[in-house]
């Protein structure tokens, strides 16, 4: 028996993605029987992310590991009750729940960090600052926002953004809940968010960015953890 985690897109850089992967690398880590993408037997479990509704590889026992709201890249669709459902963040936990049939504890919130080691850290500030546009879309008034360079992070190869953030000084975000955020931080970046229909700028909620940071010696509990909840829900001990 095992565990099946999918992916749409193994190339994406984006901040679930890294989580899952490291996420995968823990279970492996600890002895726990994962693989990637592969056809499931009919005893296995299969782990989508919230980026792939449906059930693409035609899995019995379907775990939601769902990274960011379910009205985004999950559709807004239903979880029916059967299938076991996990958040990435406390903060979309009362969204995601409007969108099950059945109630998701508080203890099923799994952070994974995403952030590498040794990546984000300050160098002089010749930036001023950036707006990050994260998850949102480029629009009319953001053409221009007071003259502030516009970046999105897919625009940028990896090693190359985190050169950005530890140059700059200031680091404006459209998305209140994006791990970029604290990566600007590790950067010492100052982190603000830009809200409403004025765009207007107010302070960043100030968090611990180092809970992101991946560290294996600490996070092997997550991938107990993870198991440890899907042997609940499903009442298998075997997986």
């Amino acid at each position: 028996m095992s565990i099946v985690l999918c992916l749409t897109n193994p190339d994406e850089q984006s901040g679930g993605m890294r989580a899952v992967y490291y996420l995968f690398s823990l279970l492996v880590k600890t002895g726990y029987d994962v693989i990637l993408n592969a056809s499931p037997k009919p005893d296995d479990v299969v782990v989508y992310t919230d980026n792939m509704p449906g059930n693409l590889y035609g899995g019995r026992r379907i775990v939601r590991y769902m990274c960011y709201y379910a009205g985004e890249y999950f559709g807004g669709k239903r979880i029916p009750a059967h299938e076991c459902v996990m958040v990435y963040h406390r903060d979309y936990l009362e969204e995601i729940q409007q969108h099950a049939d059945a109630p998701i504890p508080e203890d099923n919130v799994l952070l994974v960090p995403s952030i590498e080691p040794g990546m984000f850290y300050p160098e002089d500030k010749v930036q001023d600052c950036i707006l990050y546009v994260g998850k949102k879309h480029y629009d009319a008034d953001l053409k221009d926002w007071n003259g502030v360079p516009i970046v999105a992070k897919d625009n940028f190869k990896r090693g190359d953004f985190a050169t950005l953030l530890r140059r700059t000084k200031n680091f404006y975000s459209l998305d209140r809940r994006t791990v970029a955020t604290s990566e600007a931080q590790l950067a010492g970046c100052v982190p603000w968010y830009v809200v409403g229909p004025g765009r207007q700028a107010e302070s960043a909620e100030i968090l611990d960015p180092t809970m992101y940071l991946m560290w294996p010696e600490r996070d092997e509990a997550l991938a107990h953890k993870f198991v440890s909840i899907i042997r609940t829900f499903f009442d298998d001990p075997s997986i």
